[in-house]
């Protein structure tokens, strides 16, 4: 069954007996090609079709605008990382033409020479190819420092070596202790008390959050009281009604009424 009328055939299923109707409608002596034999020379003419539509291919083709030197031209231009419109000036061709040659959607049977070959050399003399452009990237002195800095492994296992092997001197050592000494108590209750209220402040910014979405997420699904829900349940089971048909009709998301006919969310206990 079709519901609502907007949906079309898609869904449909064809019965068992409409299947085997269609069907007996094309057997035997029903079928448009019963009894029918091809004559020699309309075999011929098809032959001929099919032979000339390979021969049409590329410059060949009555519809071509272009020859495979210019298309060569045109890749080698591409290939130089020229850009789109100065090619388009070059040859004559609109843009779309030329994205769709170096897309590979149209002339992707011609092949380009191979790069500064003496071949190449003659077309980018011919039709006035600019050369590729070599950009060198100009590097930042902070970025060479940071590359410097960057160590490889064997450097690092190297590094920890020397580090466990290597001997401290008694005054070294005192100092060391004292530094650590060095921090009061005060101070240390400071740093436990910033890290507390650091902590408690996260929480009550998640628990403000959570409350407000609670909040947006009130009342979505609850926007029909029981009896509308029922109407649209029995409009819906005539097969008059889909879900937009109804979603129109009273002003809401066909989501929501698919969740009323399922019995989900809000209107599960609604019956």
């Amino acid at each position: 069954m079709i519901i609502g009328g907007n949906s079309g055939m898609k869904g449909y299923h064809y019965s068992e007996e409409t299947r085997k109707k269609m069907s007996d409608s094309h057997i035997g002596e029903k079928n448009y090609g019963f009894g029918k034999k091809m004559s020699e020379e309309s075999r011929k003419n098809m032959s001929i079709a099919q032979k000339l539509r390979k021969l049409n291919k590329g410059e060949n083709h009555p519809l071509a605008t272009s020859n495979i030197e210019t298309i060569t031209a045109i890749k080698i231009a591409i290939r130089n990382e020229i850009r789109n419109k100065d090619i388009e000036n070059l040859f004559g061709k609109n843009k779309t033409y030329i994205s769709n040659i170096k897309n590979n959607n149209v002339w992707r049977d011609v092949i380009i020479p191979m790069e500064g070959s003496s071949e190449e050399n003659e077309i980018i003399q011919k039709y006035n190819i600019p050369l590729k452009k070599i950009t060198i990237k100009e590097e930042s002195t902070e970025n060479i420092i940071k590359k410097v800095k960057v160590l490889s492994g064997e450097h690092k296992m190297k590094l920890s070596e020397a580090g466990k092997n290597r001997k401290y001197s008694d005054e070294s050592k005192l100092k060391m202790s004292q530094s650590s000494l060095k921090m009061s108590d005060e101070t240390k209750k400071k740093i436990s008390e910033s890290r507390l209220k650091n902590s408690n402040k996260d929480k009550k910014d998640k628990q403000i959050t959570f409350i407000k979405i609670s909040e947006a997420m009130k009342g979505r699904d609850t926007k029909f009281d029981n009896i509308q829900v029922e109407e649209i349940r029995e409009k819906y089971a005539t097969g008059n009604y889909g879900y937009r048909q109804l979603a129109r009709e009273y002003n809401c998301d066909h989501t929501l009424i698919s969740r009323m006919i399922n019995f989900k969310g809000a209107y599960k206990k609604i019956s």
